[in-house]
């Protein structure tokens, strides 16, 4: 079971230490949604802890689809609201707002995170695959490990061109194995979400082989 107030609070906590952030645009969900509420009161408590003033201008009412995003996103833009990074409380709703960037300001920078079920973050991680345009990328040896907040190693990071990164913790049932990092383009959230719960399935399947080969041993 999903912790929503723990988990949006781990996420702004991250944006707020780790990346000084201080004005956090926040598109809520609908308001009878008590996962919604949690959230946004995990939001609200981050804000506090740090003495962030909480800016209704920066606060949106979501109902977590699409084309709320894209509008408000459009409004954000036309208005010229200024933010640090956006949070959305659902997929949809994000790419609604990407899509509303890329048709409407080719210059604007944002940092979109998609908030997705949380776990406690541990301050490096390694990476075991990498893929580019459907093929296995080779990792160096020192790019194996590398700070979890900079979500890849730094030789991964597009330096020409603006990208946006779609992060999930990966699952089975109860267990958690890491998370994946997924370039976003368009609408690939469909290919995201596939491609996910097969990642899952799979570890789960080879952690379960080594345990095996552990007992045999």
């Amino acid at each position: 079971m999903t912790d929503n107030k723990a988990g949006m609070k781990s996420l702004v906590k991250h944006l707020v230490e780790d990346h000084n952030y201080k004005r956090i645009m926040f598109v809520t969900g609908p308001e009878n949604n008590c996962e919604a509420m949690e959230r946004y009161e995990g939001y609200l408590e981050v804000l506090k802890e740090n003495n962030i003033p909480v800016d209704e201008n920066i606060i949106f009412n979501g109902n977590f689809n699409s084309h709320t995003g894209y509008r408000i996103m459009k409004e954000v833009i036309l208005n010229d609201i200024r933010y640090d990074a956006a949070v959305f409380l659902n997929d949809d709703m994000a790419l609604g707002a990407l899509k509303a960037i890329d048709d409407l300001s080719q210059k604007h920078e944002i940092d979109t995170f998609l908030f997705k079920e949380t776990f406690e973050v541990p301050k490096k991680s390694i990476l075991l695959y990498a893929f580019k345009d459907g093929e296995r990328v080779e990792i160096k040896e020192d790019e194996k490990v590398f700070d979890t907040k900079r979500l890849v190693p730094e030789s991964f990071i597009p330096k020409d061109r603006r990208f946006y990164y779609l992060i999930n913790p990966l699952y089975f049932e109860e267990d958690n194995f890491g998370f994946l990092c997924f370039e976003l383009v368009n609408d690939d959230i469909i290919h995201f979400e596939s491609l996910w719960a097969q990642i899952s399935n799979i570890l789960n399947g080879a952690l379960i082989l080594m345990e095996k080969d552990k007992i045999k041993k």
